[in-house]
């Protein structure tokens, strides 16, 4: 999540510093949003085969859904399939102050010839933690950029199915799970 962070910070500060130089002027850009992830791992009872499903969502968006399956006592991939999704408020719900989020919807899987339901619940269960993170950037003489980056998260349990109609992917609850929140303030001044 850092890295991603990072990330929208440099494309962030790239579209200010690259735009054409017009008359100096204050602009302020606001974003707030939830976003979760989960990782499941599971080996069958025969311990051959192994599932793997990571999750990432946005606000409004399954960013990514990757599902892994391997058959270890054969040396041979099963299914290597990803999928990613705009969604709408009735399949994603956040609650609360990181309370919990629910997933319910089905999504087409590429490399696959099948789609998933999905329906899944976190939970948050671990301390909401707060992060806060400024830049201060002159990158020409007379133009002034402030990023303001604020965050809370907390590890939660993720439980519920995946499955593509035949097998529940996730029988087991996440070994890893996270809810955010994340509010960004990026204000300039004398830059376009």
């Amino acid at each position: 999540m850092k890295f991603t962070i990072k990330l929208l910070t440099a494309f962030v500060l790239s579209l200010v510093i690259f735009r054409p130089q017009t008359t100096a002027s204050a602009e302020a850009n606001r974003f707030q949003g939830h976003s979760a992830d989960a990782y499941f791992y599971t080996t069958d009872a025969s311990g051959c085969i192994q599932t793997t499903v990571i999750l990432e969502l946005g606000e409004d968006i399954l960013l990514s859904i990757q599902l892994f399956r391997y058959d270890i006592c054969q040396n041979q991939p099963l299914i290597d399939a990803y999928g990613r999704k705009e969604l709408t408020k009735s399949e994603l719900k956040y609650t609360g102050n990181l309370d919990s989020a629910t997933l319910r919807t089905t999504v087409p899987m590429t490399n696959a010839a099948f789609d998933v339901s999905i329906d899944l619940t976190w939970i948050g269960t671990g301390e909401i933690n707060k992060l806060q993170t400024h830049y201060n950037y002159s990158p020409s003489p007379g133009c002034h950029i402030n990023l303001l980056l604020q965050e809370e998260y907390r590890s939660a349990s993720a439980s519920g199915t995946v499955s593509d109609g035949t097998t529940n992917f996730t029988p087991e609850p996440a070994d890893q799970a996270n809810l955010y929140f994340a509010k960004r303030t990026l204000t300039s001044h004398g830059c376009d």
